[in-house]
């Protein structure tokens, strides 16, 4: 009975949702696109070496460097490998995987979103302890994705990123450990 706004005021409300879930769309397009493109398909000249198998462990270049072993780390080394690209350097200031994971140990450390939604689609884990997993638990659930995916061999333990910089004539970017 006369609840809500009259349905013309209400269209603004859903041209705004289209257009916010397509540009979402268009995103996930994107982002699959370039996941999905050879690097001779790259239009953009480059310096760095077109190779797609994995640098060896004395490597100092890659076509991707990622910065960090948390969940996003692993989740972009996941997907850039799961896509075929295995020229790729994850960078890590710590001796292990994990991230905030690894680092914050304080008593009661737990996921405060339920841990089922706080995990890879690529990597379900159906033996959460709790709703709420304790710390211990995740990073455990972390290290075993950089184990399962084979992404150990990418990291480069104990490397504090110092800088990052753009070198505009090769087209490249220059990060300092």
């Amino acid at each position: 009975l006369g609840a809500g706004p009259p349905r013309a005021r209400r269209w603004p409300r859903v041209i705004l949702t289209v257009v916010v879930l397509a540009m979402v769309a268009a995103a996930g397009y994107g982002a699959w696109w370039w996941l999905t493109q050879r690097p001779e398909d790259d239009p953009a000249p480059t310096a760095s070496p077109t190779r797609t198998a994995a640098p060896d462990e004395t490597a100092t270049s890659a076509r991707v460097i990622i910065i960090g072993t948390g969940f996003a780390g692993l989740g972009m080394a996941a997907r850039l490998k799961r896509a075929g690209m295995d020229d790729f350097l994850i960078l890590e200031r710590a001796g292990d995987v994990g991230g905030t994971w690894r680092d914050n140990t304080y008593p009661g450390c737990a996921c405060d979103v339920p841990s089922v939604l706080y995990s890879f689609s690529f990597a379900p884990n159906s033996e959460w302890s709790n709703t709420y997993s304790p710390q211990p638990e995740i990073w455990s659930y972390l290290q075993r994705v950089a184990t399962e995916e084979g992404l150990l061999p990418h990291i480069r333990f104990d490397r504090t990123v110092e800088g990052a910089r753009w070198d505009e004539d090769r087209r490249v970017w220059i990060v300092e450990t």
